[in-house]
């Protein structure tokens, strides 16, 4: 509800200015960037820097979210912190998740800012993960052709074909 809302937001800002020394950070113009990985920062430090975050990250709701997906046994890898003001950018920050171990995982992601059309949430391309695989599986069988293989043109070219193999007639 608002209250959780308003304690994780307070939370985050609060971690951004910690200087914890467990916290990964990335610049970015307008706004912040934080990640740590839960299972490799001291239970007392959880407590003190993200106890609302934790106790979302325990809630009967994602336990049960993660079990029904995931199986028993699951873990938390990795929280992300993104904290962006809008900008003047409709469509900015895209990137893409991979995972080198492949195994499956469950993303969640929570606004801490109201949106609406103007600021935007959380968007994606559907299958756009299989682009990605197949990026990395050739680089990976074809060294030599690693810079190729990422230049832009040769990006926007294999992302092209992918969608027209993808998108309905």
């Amino acid at each position: 509800g608002p209250q959780e809302t308003k304690a994780l937001r307070r939370e985050a800002f609060a971690l951004n200015e910690s200087g914890a020394e467990w916290l990964g950070a990335a610049d970015v113009a307008n706004g912040f960037f934080r990640h740590f990985a839960p299972s490799s920062v001291p239970a007392a430090a959880l407590a003190t820097h993200v106890p609302e975050t934790m106790r979302l990250m325990g809630s009967p709701l994602v336990e049960a979210l993660s079990d029904r997906y995931l199986g028993k046994d699951w873990s938390i890898r990795r929280i992300i912190i993104d904290y962006r003001t809008p900008d003047e950018t409709p469509l900015t920050h895209w990137h893409s998740d991979y995972f080198r171990d492949k195994q499956t995982c469950l993303k969640f992601y929570l606004n801490l800012v109201d949106i609406d059309g103007d600021n935007g949430a959380f968007a994606y391309i559907p299958r756009s993960h299989a682009l990605l695989k197949r990026l990395i599986d050739n680089i990976g069988k074809e060294a030599d052709r690693v810079s190729r293989l990422l230049s832009i043109d040769d990006i926007r070219q294999e992302a092209r074909g992918f969608i027209a193999r993808i998108s309905p007639l």
